[in-house]
Order: structure tokens, then sequence, then C-alpha cells
């Protein structure tokens, strides 16, 4: 079994060592082996912190993701406060994806529109407002 240094690990997930102890301090990444001192990372560890960083790009706050790992320790007495948390974060997820759609088109409009002005600036036409532009937009 392939065994990681607290630097080869760093570098896998770009972070620094102090937030990989932070991690083991606030109990979310567990099971860090030590020798002769050196923490030592197992795969267990690698497949923690792919989820630790999941659920944070997901918005999951660090007090939640200590309320999930500790559930799941238990998890047979906790499966409903599991699948709870688990519930609420998808909804914010869903809730951030389709504002992030709405902003993704509005982005999109805005690219096609200064992309048309500076059309027109290279080819000595007229500048479009944003109303003709969204009006022209809106009829594709």
């Amino acid at each position: 079994m392939k065994k990681y240094s607290i630097k080869e690990i760093s570098e896998m997930f770009d972070i620094k060592a102090s937030t990989l102890r932070y991690y083991e301090e606030i109990g979310i990444l567990e099971n860090v082996e030590r020798i002769s001192g050196k923490r030592v990372y197992k795969q267990e560890n690698i497949d923690r912190l792919h989820a630790i960083f999941c659920f944070k790009r997901a918005g999951m706050t660090m007090d939640k993701l200590q309320k999930f790992f500790e559930y799941e320790k238990k998890e047979k007495l906790h499966i409903d406060d599991m699948l709870n948390l688990l519930i609420l974060q998808e909804k914010e997820v869903k809730e951030k994806l389709e504002q992030l759609a709405k902003d993704y088109e509005h982005v999109k409009k805005k690219v096609r529109f200064y992309s048309s002005i500076k059309e027109a600036i290279e080819t000595n036409k007229e500048i479009p407002t944003w109303e003709e532009f969204i009006k022209k937009y809106n009829k594709k």
C-alpha cells in the first residue's frame, strides 16, 4: 500500500500542510499514521480529503463537515441526521446551480454585446445600445 508524506499530500491537493494538520485537529481527517513522528497518509486519507473538498466546493461549512463526519462514525445511530444534512446541502447546491445557469446566460449576452460593439468600432458602424442588442438577441 502506497504511503504519502504531508508534502506530497499538500502538493496533490494544492493546500498548505497547516490545513491538513487543522483538519486533523478538528476531527474531519482521521487515522493519519505517524512514523518516527512524521505524518504518513494512505489511500483512505486521500479518499476522505476528496470528500472534504467535494463538500466544501458544494458550499458545506466546516461546522457541517464536522457534524457529517461525526455522524458517519456512528452512522446507524445518526443515519437520519446524515441524510438530512446531505439533503439540505443538495438543495443548496441545486439552487446555486440554477443561479449560476442564469448568471452564465447573462455573461454570454454581455460577451456577445461587447463583441458587437467591437465589431461596430472596427467596421465604423453605429455602436448598438444594450436595449437594441437585447431586442435583437431575444428574437434569435
